[in-house]
């Protein structure tokens, strides 16, 4: 009984050490359109997207569930292609792959393709980033809107 207890009182106190402070989305440097796959009706992109770390241990992005406007076109909801680690104590860019839904913005190829010989466009993101250090994850909301980020088209 006295292991038990023990071994509780200890996982504890480590579950509620490892439990990580909010990450900090403050914008996105650049969108780039990767890979448009007509079969597969998926479009790949890559947002510059940066982000604070506040915690003094790495932190690994899992999973995104994001909706993403760029000028005025909805990509729908996107999913996160690659998990990503980020840096303890850190503030970086992080080039984070997402994939999209053709269907969710063929309509609006125009305006997409008006943004990319702009270079720029407006980015609005609103959802949520569920993030962790090993079986410790949770949930952090997103949501903001920059004006005149820069937008290309991989090569």
């Amino acid at each position: 009984m006295k292991n038990f207890l023990s071994s509780v009182i200890i996982f504890s106190f480590f579950a509620i050490s490892c439990n990580p402070e909010p990450l900090v989305f403050s914008g996105v440097q650049g969108v780039k359109l990767e890979d448009v796959d007509i079969q597969k009706g998926n479009v790949a992109a890559e947002l510059g997207l940066k982000i604070k770390n506040p915690n003094g241990f790495s932190v690994t992005v899992y999973s995104v569930d994001l909706d993403l406007i760029l000028a005025g076109v909805s990509f729908g909801n996107v999913t996160l292609k690659d998990e990503f680690n980020i840096e303890k104590n850190s503030e970086s860019v992080y080039p984070v792959k997402i994939n999209a839904q053709l269907k969710d913005i063929m309509r609006s190829g125009p305006k997409i393709i008006s943004a990319v010989l702009k270079k720029e466009a407006k980015v609005e993101v609103k959802g949520t980033v569920k993030a962790g250090h090993g079986i410790f994850k949770k949930d952090f909301p997103i949501n903001f809107s920059q004006e005149n980020v820069e937008t290309e088209i991989a090569d």
